[in-house]
């Protein structure tokens, strides 16, 4: 009886360590803020960050975040496009409502950006601030 319960722990321990990893390479940090923090970090004296609008060229035209690039995370070329920004810098992505930039995100984190700061209100969080134009 011994010897089949270390059987079935060193089985149940091989699993678990060859199976992937649903966490983020170890170095990349992701957080999520509201449209408060993003506001704060635009107003600030410090260095601003880079943000992403990562809705359709038409989305963004009607109105986007001071500043911000527009990457279509629904492009083919979405990854090589994302891929010439700073892997190391705060990275401030948002979308409509929270959805694309979540996918965004995840490509990010595999591509290896170490600071990803997802707005999760998105623009509409930002329209409903008072904030947008």
């Amino acid at each position: 009886m011994m010897k089949l319960a270390s059987i079935l722990l060193g089985l149940v321990f091989f699993c678990v360590s060859c199976s992937p990893s649903s966490e983020p390479e170890s170095g990349t940090a992701y957080r999520e803020v509201s449209v408060a923090d993003v506001k704060r970090m635009l107003m600030s004296d410090s260095e601003l960050p880079v943000v992403v609008d990562v809705r359709t060229p038409r989305e963004f035209d009607a109105g986007h975040l001071p500043g911000a690039a527009n990457i279509d995370v629904q492009s083919p070329d979405f990854r090589d496009k994302i891929s010439v920004m700073p892997l190391d810098e705060e990275i401030i992505v948002y979308c409509r409502s929270g959805n694309r930039s979540a996918e965004a995100v995840r490509i990010m984190q595999e591509l290896g950006f170490k600071n990803i700061l997802e707005m999760k209100s998105g623009w509409l969080g930002w329209e409903q601030s008072g904030a947008a134009p």
